[in-house]
């Protein structure tokens, strides 16, 4: 602060110095030189009558009056054998004249400046405007700015992005990033390269239309993807990043690239490891699926076999006695006889999946009326259900609806769902079976209300191989090949299958088939080949094979 009250002082005192020194009739307001930025000296008669602020701080007086009176050529020295002499003939012409020369300061010291001279006359009296320029800080400030340009050349060559200048249309300037990126040796074989020439002609219209909002914007615009065009006429992967600048006296764009070529290939291999992961999962997930549906044919193959044999030893021994016991003969017979349909259902559904997968398989389409079909089936079970203690309803809201279908394989379809509710419908629980008529599918629904299915499942529920109850002591038994069959049979039958659970409240069944018709050429053919199917002994039989695997 005291060293700003002492300036001010000394402005202060300057001022009234000069204006002490020279008469009333001096025609320059000396207050206005004391806010430029240059030294500033004025010489009459070559004597020095005004020195502003900045001059005194270049030469490193305090006051004034240190100044006033002496002459301009008593402070400088000149270089090049120019000498004063010389300097004051060649000025009578009352020329401007710039000359490098250096200035003694107060300490006796020198530093090299320019000095501009401008002679004039007011009202016939001749001064000396004299503005002093200190090279050593020229020199100082052209080497930052030197070093200026230097540094942003090297940040723009060493950056991993190129940088280029163009008017959208003409490259101006590339950094060697980008000339590298092109595959060209030297930036100046970029220059005055036509842009379109790198870009395939797919991207002109974009990158036209591009310009066009770039030029009437002074937004920094968002990276664009384009494809770059080498000189060995590869095609690289790039993300263009432009802005627009005004710079001598036009606007100009400034454009920062990328080469994503690389990112995009790694971001590509990232998406195949991504679904060779998943794949690999779903493969372990497959073969533990495989593995225990190896464990459970094992199971379900062992089973029946030891039952079978227990049974024929049992039979032998009371046949054996006097008189044979056919009672319990009978009762093993029946034993038998549940487990060979428990083995043939198991063969029959290993089979039929083995086609299906394969392709093989084909429906025996024929008209029939699905509710009739489905009613049947129905209540044949219901005395199968009594000694279960099972209640099954059926309800229909049409009765007759004639579609295009395999009646054996809708029967099974029916068995199957039934099936699985009454293995898992504790006594005195509630099949219902029902089916609702709809323009384009008829729908039919086997819901129960037994132990349900956990959230966790009904996505799988499907699946190949996949069981709802996987414990040791299941309460029946299963390969946990069925759902999936019923859907592939439904799905032959251009419909669909759904499933809504809610665990300890009981499941439901959605089967959707489509309402459709075959010509009568072919109905005659088809439904008497139906016909031998659909004996009341057949569907007994069908419901005891398929219901082999439920203990009573």
């Amino acid at each position: 602060m005291s060293q700003y009250v002492s300036f001010q002082n000394n402005k202060i005192l300057n001022n009234r110095l000069i204006k002490k020194s020279m008469d009333n009739s001096t025609p320059f307001n000396y207050d206005l030189f004391d806010l430029l930025p240059q030294p500033i000296l004025i010489q009459k008669n070559n004597s020095i009558i005004y020195a502003n602020a900045e001059t005194l701080n270049l030469m490193g007086f305090l006051n004034t009056k240190d100044l006033l009176g002496k002459s301009i050529f008593q402070l400088i020295s000149f270089t090049d054998n120019y000498n004063i002499k010389k300097f004051l003939e060649d000025n009578k012409d009352k020329t401007k004249k710039q000359l490098n020369c250096r200035i003694t300061c107060a300490d006796k010291s020198t530093i090299p400046i320019t000095i501009k001279l401008n002679a004039i006359e007011i009202d016939s009296i001749d001064y000396d405007f004299i503005v002093i320029e200190d090279i050593s800080k020229l020199k100082k400030l052209e080497k930052e700015s030197t070093d200026g340009i230097e540094l942003h050349k090297k940040l723009l060559n060493i950056s991993p992005d190129g940088v280029c200048l163009h008017d959208g249309h003409i490259f101006f300037f590339a950094s060697s990033t980008l000339t590298s990126m092109l595959g060209f040796s030297n930036p100046l074989e970029i220059m005055g390269k036509k842009i379109t020439d790198v870009i395939p002609n797919k991207y002109h219209d974009y990158f036209n239309n591009r310009v066009k909002k770039i030029s009437a914007s002074d937004e920094i615009f968002s990276e664009a993807k384009y494809k770059f065009i080498t000189t060995k006429n590869n095609l690289i992967d790039v993300e263009w990043k432009t802005t627009r600048l005004y710079l001598n006296g036009r606007h100009l764009m400034l454009s920062s690239i990328r080469d994503t070529t690389e990112k995009n290939k790694l971001k590509a291999l990232n998406l195949k490891a991504e679904e060779n992961k998943k794949l690999l999962e779903k493969t372990i997930e497959y073969e533990k699926l495989k593995t225990e549906f190896f464990s459970n044919i094992s199971h379900e193959l062992r089973t029946p076999l030891n039952i079978l044999l227990s049974a024929l030893q049992l039979i032998n021994v009371y046949l054996n006695t006097d008189p044979p016991n056919i009672k319990s003969t009978k009762k093993y017979v029946g034993t038998m006889r549940q487990n060979c349909f428990r083995l043939l259902r198991l063969i029959n559904n290993l089979l039929d999946i083995t086609k299906i997968d394969s392709g093989f398989y084909h429906l025996i389409l024929c008209n029939h009326n699905i509710i009739e079909v489905v009613e049947n089936i129905t209540l044949s079970i219901a005395d199968y259900l009594k000694d279960k203690k099972i209640n099954i309803i059926f309800d229909t809201d049409i009765e007759e609806k004639i579609i295009a279908c395999d009646e054996e394989k809708i029967e099974r379809i029916i068995l199957n769902l039934i099936s699985n509710a009454i293995k898992f419908t504790d006594a005195n629980g509630t099949i219902n079976v029902n089916i609702y008529d709809g323009d384009s599918y008829v729908k039919i629904i086997v819901k129960d209300n037994g132990i349900g299915i956990p959230k966790a499942k009904l996505n799988t529920i499907f699946d190949r191989f996949s069981q709802v109850d996987k414990t040791i002591k299941r309460n029946s038994e299963g390969t946990g090949i069925g759902l999936a069959l019923v859907k592939s049979l439904v799905e032959l039958h251009k419909g669909k299958i759904e499933v809504k659970s809610e665990y300890g409240h009981g499941t439901e069944f959605t089967i959707s088939l489509p309402v459709t018709v075959i010509p009568n050429k072919d109905k005659s053919n088809l439904c008497t080949m139906c016909i031998d199917n659909n004996t009341k002994d057949s569907k007994i039989e069908k419901m005891h094979i398929e219901f082999s695997d439920i203990y009573f």
